[in-house]
């Protein structure tokens, strides 16, 4: 109840609201860093406040957007720069390749988190997938009928109402019959 309370008295102060936006995008803090290190508020409820789908949830996706091409272009200069070491024998290598490299992916993975909808993956969700089980249901029918004339009945009577596919479940047996 106190962080709740100590909470409520920060969030009216519309500077409080400021200087957490500097610290995410100037001090390149997450939000968690920036709620508990910088604000010494609660993470929860600073979460909650600012994701309510309003003005401050929009505020806080610039400031990781900025934060996301800062650091892309931070990436590119440490790609681009070079640090030529002579050795002895005269020949020149950079001797800070591998921590470079360290340094480019790690802000490469962060991109995506902080800049969603500029360098994340998109990921589609449709599913537009068609199975036809007729065939299927029709070589059913007539291995049902073939096995057992006198008793079979026609699997596919000319509706798809389920309980015309009823007994075409109960006719598949062989492994090759059934969908995964």
């Amino acid at each position: 109840m106190k962080a709740r309370r100590a909470f409520e008295e920060w969030k009216s102060d519309p500077k409080n609201v400021d200087e957490l936006f500097r610290l995410i995008v100037e001090e390149r803090m997450g939000l968690r860093d920036a709620a508990i290190i910088g604000m010494k508020q609660s993470y929860t409820l600073m979460y909650e406040f600012l994701n309510d789908g309003g003005e401050l949830q929009k505020r806080l996706e610039g400031a990781y957007a900025a934060l996301a091409d800062a650091i892309a272009h931070e990436a590119l200069e440490i790609a681009d720069e070079q640090c030529a070491v002579k050795k002895d024998d005269g020949t020149t290598y950079d001797p800070d390749v591998p921590r470079d490299k360290l340094r480019v992916e790690t802000r490469l993975r962060l991109m995506p988190k902080w800049g969603r909808a500029r360098y994340g993956d998109r990921v589609d969700h449709r599913h537009e997938h068609v199975i036809d089980l007729g065939e299927r249901l029709r070589r059913a029918s007539e291995r049902e009928i073939e096995s057992a004339p006198e008793q079979a009945t026609p699997v596919l009577s000319g509706t798809d109402s389920p309980s015309a596919l009823a007994p075409a479940r109960a006719a598949v047996q062989r492994p090759e019959d059934v969908l995964i």
